[in-house]
């Protein structure tokens, strides 16, 4: 833990320790929302609805992790793509940024609006995004799996962002999780396909973006964002190429 801890320091600006971010983020991501006892490891993390609208599934950490990690990088205005039903989006909002999350699920956006007030939300197709306005900030955390076109996304970014803007994305790393699709046949939003490193750099500069920085997450609970990737989930940081 101590050298989870110091590497952490080193990676977040500002973040010294884990402990310290353990104590700052439940402050404004409460997951429980008052419907239990929070469990005593953050692996657990959040409720969520199911499709029912029943608080039963989890998210796990190393989906908020990546919002912890952007929180120590974003520019203000910020919009945060497939944010579901906005546990990160409200993360980032408790910590200063100016954020819309938006969302194609309905019931997604109706159980933010209730349970993680503050930021603005919106149900909307990507390709409504440039009509929100402009931003300095994309989020786009795992997504781009469940695209079977992800230049839609790029070419919104493409739109929406401020010409220094900065496209944060993450997705499952096809060399340490490889693609099944037969493990997705029954999900309502299935993934399309996983992408190697020299595959999301091609299709990241092909859509218009220059990689500034890689990062990855090494499995779903060594889940802290470090350089590097080898890991189950790659992190990436891209630049919007002014043409």
């Amino acid at each position: 833990m101590v050298e989870d801890e110091s590497r952490l320091g080193q990676l977040y600006p500002g973040a010294s320790t884990r402990a310290r971010v353990m104590e700052v983020a439940p402050r404004f991501f409460d997951p429980y929302r008052g419907r239990g006892t929070p469990p005593q490891d953050w692996d657990q993390a959040c409720w969520s609805p199911s499709r029912q609208g029943i608080l039963s599934d989890t998210v796990s950490r190393h989906h908020w992790e990546r919002y912890l990690f952007a929180s120590h990088f974003y520019s203000d205005l910020v919009i945060d793509v497939a944010c579901g039903v906005g546990y990160g989006t409200h993360l980032l909002y408790g910590m200063g940024a100016t954020i819309l999350g938006i969302d194609i699920d309905k019931q997604a956006i109706e159980f933010a609006n209730k349970d993680y007030p503050g930021p603005n939300y919106v149900q909307c197709d990507l390709r409504e995004i440039p009509e929100l306005g402009k931003f300095e900030t994309v989020l786009a955390f795992e997504i781009f799996e469940h695209l079977d076109n992800p230049r839609v996304l790029l070419d919104a970014a493409q739109e929406c962002l401020s010409d220094d803007g900065i496209l944060y994305l993450s997705t499952p790393n096809e060399v340490r999780y490889p693609f099944v699709p037969e493990e997705r046949v029954f999900e309502e939003y299935p993934h399309f396909r996983h992408y190697t490193p020299d595959q999301l750099d091609a299709l990241l500069v092909d859509g218009g973006f220059k990689v500034v920085s890689r990062w990855c997450q090494r499995t779903k609970k060594n889940c802290a964002v470090t350089p590097g990737l080898d890991g189950m989930f790659l992190v990436y940081m891209a630049e919007k190429t002014i043409v």
